[in-house]
């Protein structure tokens, strides 16, 4: 045996033996059922495993298989995941359970093929859920992958770059185990998250560290290799919580297709430049319902941030005073006490929470 498959060998088992005695006893893996291994690797995709744990827990209870999944209504899907965010991710999951009864008899695919013709459903978590569930000898990278193979073996490409990625993954295929793919990713994954961090890693911690070149090096704080982003833009909106005479809200849905698809939102929009958010907000209604407003009493304004930009947004209590919205199965007057059937995005429900001590009539 060379060297090379030597470390390899010695690594695998080492993270294996390792990953039985320390891994975290969580929910998705006391199962073995390759929808709820789904689930968890959709939720865990942009939040942290004590983020998502809750939501993963309500989300199996209200849909406990894959046919009652498929059988909800979308709204109740998006509101259960209502706080999670990328909500595209919920409304993919749907379709795809929905193809699965349909298509496969509500058995998920345990080919990649197969598995990856599912709305949603790319290299990751196609490698995640069936090596841990079918046994397929595929290697799921993720960043805390990325982060582990990169200062195991130095790894001095930009881990976005394509040289990157395609040294990572060659490396991560070699150290999963053919006979045990799913321990071997979830193990490697593990070590990632609890042991080899981002900023402090517990290096005298892992299993691992007599083959890591970082470690030998002193040098973890290197790796991995990533270029310099652009700060993430600030986008100004005005939002309008327009009130008629019975203290109802006026609120509508997003288009299924784009950004927070489906969730229910306020009228209004960006703040245009040499525009004060009073003006936009009067603007952003005339344009978008037909009517004109009162803008009335500022709210608190609410800060989000999303993944490529972040958002300042200025809300204003109003009241119509010349013509008469639409309304219809996207757009309907709602009581405050009501808001909550809908599934709104994080930012507006932060609003939401300030008009608990406002009397709207």
């Amino acid at each position: 045996m060379s060297e090379r498959a030597d470390q390899i060998s010695w690594i695998r088992a080492n993270l294996s033996e390792w990953f039985a005695k320390a891994s975290r006893d969580l929910p998705w893996r006391r199962t073995d059922d390759p929808y709820r291994i789904w689930l968890s690797e959709v939720m865990l995709q942009q939040t942290r495993v004590d983020q998502a744990t809750p939501y993963y827990n309500r989300f199996v209870e209200r849909f406990p298989d894959i046919e009652t999944l498929a059988a909800a209504d979308t709204d109740d899907v998006l509101r259960e995941w209502e706080g999670l965010g990328y909500y595209a991710r919920a409304r993919n999951l749907h379709r795809a359970a929905q193809m699965v009864v349909r298509d496969h008899g509500g058995s998920i695919p345990s080919t990649p093929d197969e598995f990856m013709a599912l709305p949603g459903v790319g290299t990751y978590t196609a490698a995640a859920v069936l090596s841990i569930a079918h046994d397929v000898p595929l290697a799921a990278v993720d960043g805390n992958v990325k982060r582990v193979i990169t200062r195991l073996f130095e790894i001095e490409a930009d881990t976005r770059s394509t040289d990157g990625a395609r040294r990572i993954q060659t490396l991560a295929d070699e150290l999963i185990s053919p006979q045990d793919p799913g321990t071997s990713n979830e193990a490697l994954m593990e070590l990632g998250a609890t042991v080899c961090l981002p900023r402090e890693p517990l290096c005298p911690s892992c299993p691992v560290r007599k083959e890591c070149g970082a470690y030998a090096n002193g040098t973890t704080q290197q790796y991995p290799v990533k270029k310099t982003r652009a700060r993430t833009p600030l986008v100004h909106v005005a939002v309008a919580l327009i009130v008629d005479d019975d203290g109802r809200l006026l609120i509508q849905q997003r288009p299924e297709n784009g950004l927070l698809g489906g969730l229910w939102e306020f009228p209004g929009g960006k703040v245009e430049d040499g525009e004060d958010p009073r003006q936009a907000c009067a603007r952003e209604v005339t344009e978008e319902l037909s009517v004109r407003i009162a803008v009335e009493d500022a709210l608190p304004e609410v800060r989000h941030a999303y993944s490529h930009f972040r958002v300042r947004i200025f809300p204003f209590l109003c009241r119509i005073v010349e013509g008469r919205p639409v309304t219809g199965d996207r757009r309907v007057w709602a009581q405050p006490s009501a808001l909550s059937d809908y599934a709104f995005p994080r930012a507006n429900r932060k609003i939401l929470d300030a008009l608990l001590d406002i009397s709207l009539t």
